[in-house]
Formats: C-alpha cells, sequence, structure tokens
C-alpha cells in the first residue's frame, strides 16, 4: 500500500502501485470493492485485467491515456472467462475517462460504484508520474 487517504476523502480510499507489489493477494481483495485504474506507462494489460474480473469487484473506472482500451479489454476478459455471459452486463461494472483530470471528483463523491472500500491502481512503469499522482491526491 502507499497511501491510505481516508482523512482526505472521508471513506476508505487506498492507493496501490501494481508494479511495486504484489496487489492481487493484498487482504483489500478478498472483500467487495469498486476500482479506479489510473494507467500511467506500459504495463501487462491482460494480466491486469483478468486480475481485475477474478476479484470481487463492483466497478472499474479506468483514467488516463489509453482507458477506452483497457476498458474493453477489461469487459471481454470478464466475457472470456464466463463472469457475464456477454459484454454489458455489468460484471463488473465499466466506465472509463481519458483525462486524469476528473478523478478528485470523483474520489469525493466515491466514484459510480457502492462499496465501502475504494482501491485505486497504478498500472504502469512511468514512475515519475506515479510520483506525481499521489503527491496531488493529498
Amino acid at each position: 500500500m502507499i497511501k491510505n487517504l481516508k482523512d482526505v476523502y472521508g471513506a476508505r480510499v487506498i492507493v496501490m502501485d501494481c508494479e511495486m507489489q504484489d496487489w492481487r493477494n493484498s487482504a483489500w481483495f478478498k472483500n467487495p470493492f469498486d476500482v479506479f485504474v489510473i494507467l500511467l506507462g506500459d504495463f501487462d494489460q491482460d494480466q491486469a485485467a483478468l486480475s481485475l474480473v477474478h476479484a470481487p469487484v463492483g466497478w472499474v473506472e479506468i483514467f488516463g491515456s489509453g482507458a477506452e482500451g483497457f476498458h474493453d479489454l477489461v469487459d471481454a476478459t470478464s466475457v472470456s472467462i464466463g463472469r457475464q455471459d456477454r459484454v454489458g452486463e455489468g460484471k463488473p461494472m465499466t466506465t472509463w475517462r481519458d483525462s486524469l483530470s476528473e478523478i478528485h471528483t470523483y474520489l469525493q463523491t466515491g466514484g459510480q460504484g457502492t462499496c465501502a472500500v475504494k482501491i485505486i491502481l497504478l498500472f504502469g512503469n512511468d514512475t515519475e508520474a506515479k510520483k506525481e499522482f499521489v503527491r496531488d491526491l493529498t
């Protein structure tokens, strides 16, 4: 875990760098949660999508350059493992924004989902962009 932002946003918001830790085995992934995926550089999109749809996630909200494509991959992966019969069933629900500019508003309102725990997953190899993103959250 990089940072617990409960005091900043009034809800349990956890930030995790997916390049630095095995986030799939985190204790936070045992109970339902909503996730904000932040795209900051290159990463294994197939593995990330597979891990997301196997997790007990209600909403996957994707932000950053390439968000639409990763959103489509998450939906297709969910179908391929049988979590949903066809794209659009909402298992999990997904949405995307190509910009990071709305992330603060989404966090302040809790995003689209209703889970008590919100996890921000930082995907990508741009270490400086990750540091800047986390710094700007607080």
